[in-house]
């Protein structure tokens, strides 16, 4: 069986029904406040990004992401977001079948995202006490 037959077969629905695919918000929030820990990848189309921008993130559209996949970090997990969860959910599972495992999907609308990634929402926030999320 090869890597992409096993990445597959890893990727069932049983995968996403238990949620192994997902980040919370607060789960993010930890990633956040130590860039070292995770890379944040926007998948949302020119368009959607042009409404709103955010700071430290990676934005490559998902129709975009096999042509860019050599910016991709090789040795930090990667959560995907958009805004929506099903355009990153396709994104994180395109890139496990290529071979990058460690990545996982924001699970969270665009008005949690805004929060999210507004400095004063990740400085203000009580910090996990569960510090395995980013991968």
């Amino acid at each position: 069986m090869n890597q992409l037959d096993r990445t597959l077969r890893e990727m069932d629905l049983q995968f996403f029904a238990e949620g192994k695919h997902g980040v919370t918000l607060n789960m993010a929030a930890d990633c956040l406040e130590n860039s070292e820990d995770a890379v944040f990848l926007d998948v949302r189309t020119e368009e959607e990004a042009g409404f709103v921008r955010f700071k430290n993130v990676l934005h490559i559209p998902l129709n975009q992401l096999p042509d860019r996949l050599g910016e991709l970090p090789q040795n930090q997990p990667i959560i995907v977001f958009c805004t929506s969860v099903v355009r990153a959910s396709m994104a994180a599972f395109y890139l496990r079948a290529e071979g990058i495992t460690a990545v996982r999907t924001l699970l969270a609308s665009s008005e949690e995202m805004v929060k999210l990634f507004s400095s004063s929402r990740v400085f203000s926030r009580k910090t996990s006490t569960n510090q395995q999320q980013c991968n």
